[in-house]
């Protein structure tokens, strides 16, 4: 630190980001930790790839992880994925990560879906979250995903799918609904698309009404109800006579 900023302190992190002074914000970053916050904040907003390494550095080592995390999000650099990815695993901060996983897009979208497999229950639903934000490109690795043969990946590649919800994703969901042998994959396939309220689900989910499993049978009347806007339980016979009607 030079004399001067000894005896007037940090420099002014709003007047170094309304210069796009990124080599001032990143010496602030490394020097100034009363100023790390805001500074790794202006870095986000700046959005130049030049500060990826030293917010890198601070997700790894540093008390204000949370904006360095958010910062990488907003520059959208590859390099920041390994290390939002195990801040996602092993740190205090794993949505503010996935959040900043999503926002990089396409590139995370492999390395999220290895982290499907982690044992951590919550760490997996937490990369489903992150690879439904990510959106389209993240549409065909997912129906892998839920066409593998994982059964923990499963059920949160039906839920990302759900969260994206585009036609890919809804002809992905009804293939699950109809043939996935794991009873929560189809209960979840069920709420998915009620939510998405895409009415080519209407005949499928009457059929799954015969479903085995009592849960999936009351999602997939959830969904129904939640689609049509009518409300007949899970009376197939009533379900279908409606439907019928509507197709004439």
């Amino acid at each position: 630190m030079s004399p001067l900023q000894q005896l007037f302190g940090p420099p002014s992190v709003e007047s170094l980001q309304d210069k796009r002074d990124v080599d001032g914000l990143i010496e602030a970053l490394d020097r100034h930790s009363e100023a790390c916050c805001a500074t790794a904040e202006a870095l986000g907003e700046v959005g130049d790839p030049k500060a990826v390494d030293s917010l890198v550095a601070v997700v790894k080592s540093n008390n204000v992880r949370k904006a360095a995390a958010q910062a990488l999000g907003q520059i959208g650099d590859a390099r920041g994925i390994e290390p939002l990815r195990f801040a996602l695993k092993n740190d205090d901060i794993p949505q503010v990560a996935a959040e900043a996983l999503a926002a990089i897009g396409a590139p995370a979208v492999e390395p999220l879906l290895a982290t499907l497999q982690t044992r951590d229950l919550k760490i997996r639903w937490i990369a489903a979250e992150a690879l439904g934000g990510i959106g389209a490109p993240a549409v065909e690795p997912l129906i892998a995903a839920l066409q593998g043969d994982d059964e923990d990946v499963r059920p949160a590649a039906a839920w990302a799918l759900g969260q994206i919800g585009d036609e890919q994703a809804v002809e992905s969901l009804i293939g699950a609904l109809k043939n996935d042998a794991d009873e929560e994959v189809r209960r979840i396939a069920a709420k998915e698309l009620g939510e998405i309220n895409d009415r080519r689900a209407v005949k499928p989910l009457i059929a799954a009404l015969g479903d085995e499993c009592e849960e999936v049978c009351e999602a997939v009347a959830a969904a129904l109800e939640d689609i049509t806007g009518q409300d007949f339980g899970e009376d197939a016979d009533r379900w279908q006579g409606w439907w019928m009607k509507q197709m004439d």
